[in-house]
């Protein structure tokens, strides 16, 4: 929803501002660059939100499947995308309405994570981490935009 989003916006600069993390900031940008680009109209209005089922799943244009991430990044690269972005083999969101489990991608410092991020490389990861997002969203593109 927009409303949702630009609140969350605005905590993420306001968290940025108190300290200086860029991580908050990258957020805030990230959340702009998705309501400029997903809820705003050709017209240049703004839309309250956005219609997220796809293939007959409740949300299902946003869920990814283990295995989905496997074939489209290949072992290495999904086995951090799946310790980045938190997906369980048994999917970490259950469709309210019965239509299957998914993962819905979301960050957390998994360096302090049990085992203390011991399966991450010892290099920095930054660089293959923006290459796994920049295909995944590349990937979702192509997935209808709501059911038919």
């Amino acid at each position: 929803m927009l409303y949702d989003q630009a609140l969350c916006a605005m905590a993420y600069l306001e968290a940025f501002q108190a300290s200086g993390s860029p991580r908050y900031k990258e957020t805030a940008e990230e959340i702009i660059s998705y309501i400029l680009r997903d809820l705003q109209s050709p017209e240049g209005a703004f839309c309250a939100a956005e219609d997220a089922d796809s293939g007959g799943r409740e949300g299902g244009f946003y869920l990814w499947d283990a295995a989905e991430l496997t074939q489209l990044l290949g072992d290495n690269d999904a086995a951090l995308a799946k310790l980045v972005f938190n997906v369980t083999d048994e999917g970490n969101y259950t469709d309210p309405h019965g239509s299957g489990n998914g993962n819905v991608l979301y960050r957390t410092d998994f360096r302090n994570s049990p085992g203390g991020g011991s399966d991450v490389p010892s290099e920095d990861p930054g660089f293959r981490i923006e290459s796994i997002r920049r295909r995944l969203f590349a990937s979702r593109q192509n997935r209808p935009r709501q059911s038919s």
